[in-house]
């Protein structure tokens, strides 16, 4: 996969990290505690997947094996950290414990059977993924464009803002909608 190829494919998956973790928190809003298995298997999975697509972006150092992670992506990976600890207004002791945080959750409940996810009490939380996904996006953005690719939302906060209105229309209807269902697999 060459360089554009790859920055394509970055911005894509940061799209996807966006909408699962916004789905999920819109979910969360309309229904803390679903009573239905269904939802709950819903909720896990748009948390798992956004951990696990996020890690793929920013979870391990870039290498062969990690294309889209953003030490691959930058022409100086020393500069797009400062500028992204400084667009998140975090230090480098911060960042490194929230990336350890999200890392173990994915380590120990998504990507391996690890016995000590049991030790796992709550679910990541994921404004600094956020936050770091829109940096990144607007990074990616810039360089795509000086190859003449640019047929992408100009925003992706603006483009999360937007999925997350829809998705709260939705998600209370569809939440509405099931909840007279009684809950028959235990």
């Amino acid at each position: 996969m060459d360089r554009k190829e790859a920055m394509r494919a970055a911005v894509d998956l940061l799209a996807t990290v966006v909408r699962n973790v916004r789905l999920r928190r819109e979910l969360s809003k309309a229904c803390p505690e679903p009573h239905l298995n269904f939802w709950r298997l819903i909720y896990g999975n748009c948390t798992d997947t956004a951990v696990q697509d996020w890690c793929k972006l920013f979870g391990a150092d870039g290498g062969n094996n990690q294309a889209l992670h953003w030490k691959t992506l930058t022409a100086d990976a020393d500069q797009f950290r400062q500028d992204l600890f400084n667009a998140l207004g975090i230090k480098e002791d911060e960042w490194k414990a929230y990336w350890q945080e999200i890392k173990t959750y994915r380590d120990r409940s998504v990507a391996h059977f690890d016995p000590r996810r049991v030790e796992i009490k709550t679910y990541p939380k994921f404004d600094l993924a956020l936050e770091s996904a829109y940096f990144y996006y607007d990074y990616l953005r810039a360089e795509l464009a000086k190859v003449g690719v640019t047929q992408m939302p100009a925003s992706l906060r603006d483009y999360s803002d937007d999925f997350a209105d829809q998705s709260r229309d939705i998600a209370k209807a569809a939440l509405s909608a099931t909840k007279g269902f009684e809950e028959k697999v235990r």
